[in-house]
C-alpha cells in the first residue's frame, strides 16, 4: 500500500492514477487523520490584524490625491527578515512535531498581492462587525501611483520571498503554497502592466521554492484562465472560483471549466467538491452525488 507522501509526490509526477486526499481545514491534525496532505499555516503575525483592525497604509476618510501623497512606507515598522525566518521555522516544528504518521505537508503563505491589498485595508465595519471589509484601496492606487503601489508589494514581496526560502530549506516540508489573488470572476483585476508586476515577483518566489527541491502551487481566486499558461512556473494550482458555484448546475459549469484548464496546462490541479455545496443545506443529497 503506497502511504501518503508517495502517493501525493507521485500526482505532482503523474505517475499515478490514484487521487491523494486533501482536506483544507485550516487543522493540521483533522487534516492528517483524514487525508494525505497536512497544511502548514505559517501567516506572519506582524500582518496578522490589517484585514481586523486596518493596514498601516490605510485611507480612512482621505480622498485619494490627499492619501497618495501621507504614504510613508518607512513609517511602518517592517519585520526584520531574521524574526521573520525564525517564525515560520518555529511554526513549521509545531506541526511536524505533532505529525506521528508520514504525510505530505505544504506550509501555506499569503503573498505579496494580498498583503498588498490588506495593508490599505480599512478595518472592520463597525455597522458590520461579523464582516471583514476592505474596499481594494490598493488596486486604485495601482492605477493612480504605479510606482508607489509597486515599492509596497515589493516590501511584502521580499518578505514573502524570504519566507518561502526558509519553508523550502526545511527538512519537514514537501511543498509551499502561496495564497496571492489577482483576479475577480470577470477576470484580471489590475492593469496589465501591474499584472505582470505580480507574475515576475510570483515566479522569482516560485524558482526559489523549486530550485530547493520543493514543489509550489498557487492559490488564487477568481477566472484565472487567460493566465494559465502563463503560471507554469509553478508546479501545481489550487483555482478557488474561476466561476460561482452555489448551486448544481454553476458547479457543473466550474467543473467543465476546470476540465478545459487542465487540458490546456501541465499544473497540477488541486480541486474538489465545492465547500458551497457542502454547507448549503437547500443543495438535495443526490445533487452532491452528481458533482463527486
Amino acid at each position: 500500500m503506497v502511504g501518503s507522501k508517495i502517493l501525493v509526490y507521485e500526482a505532482f509526477e503523474g505517475v499515478n492514477e490514484k487521487l491523494p486526499l486533501y482536506i483544507m481545514f485550516n487543522n493540521h491534525n483533522i487534516e492528517a487523520k483524514y487525508g494525505d496532505i497536512v497544511s502548514i499555516r505559517c501567516r506572519i503575525s506582524s500582518f496578522e490584524n490589517f484585514l481586523t483592525s486596518g493596514g498601516p497604509f490605510r485611507r480612512g476618510r482621505m480622498n485619494f490625491n490627499n492619501w497618495i501623497e501621507k504614504i510613508d512606507l518607512s513609517s511602518y515598522m517592517w519585520p526584520s527578515l531574521s524574526n521573520i525566518a525564525y517564525e515560520i521555522e518555529d511554526k513549521i516544528k509545531r506541526v511536524a512535531e505533532t505529525l506521528n504518521i508520514e504525510k505530505f505537508t505544504q506550509v501555506t503563505l499569503i503573498g505579496p498581492t494580498e498583503l498588498s491589498e490588506y495593508s490599505c485595508a480599512p478595518g472592520v465595519n463597525s455597522l458590520v462587525k461579523d464582516m471583514l471589509y476592505h474596499r481594494f484601496d490598493f488596486a486604485v492606487l495601482t492605477v493612480l501611483n504605479l510606482k508607489l503601489a509597486s515599492r509596497i508589494h515589493e516590501e511584502f514581496h521580499r518578505i514573502v520571498l524570504e519566507s518561502a526560502k526558509v519553508a523550502a530549506e526545511s527538512e519537514y516540508v514537501d511543498s509551499v503554497r502561496i495564497a496571492d489573488d489577482f483576479c475577480s470572476y470577470k477576470g484580471a483585476i489590475y492593469r496589465p502592466e501591474f499584472i505582470n508586476i505580480v507574475l515576475e515577483r510570483q515566479r522569482e518566489i516560485a524558482n526559489a521554492v523549486r530550485s530547493r527541491g520543493r514543489y509550489v502551487v498557487l492559490h488564487s481566486d477568481g477566472d484565472i484562465g487567460y493566465f494559465i499558461d502563463k503560471l507554469s512556473f509553478f508546479n501545481g494550482i489550487h483555482p478557488l472560483d474561476i466561476v460561482p458555484k452555489t448551486c448544481l448546475s454553476n458547479a457543473l459549469t466550474w467543473i467543465d471549466k476546470i476540465k478545459d484548464l487542465r487540458r490546456r496546462s501541465r499544473l497540477v490541479f488541486l480541486t474538489g467538491i465545492p465547500v458551497e455545496l457542502l454547507y448549503n443545506s437547500r443543495i438535495p443529497v443526490v445533487d452532491l452525488k452528481t458533482i463527486i
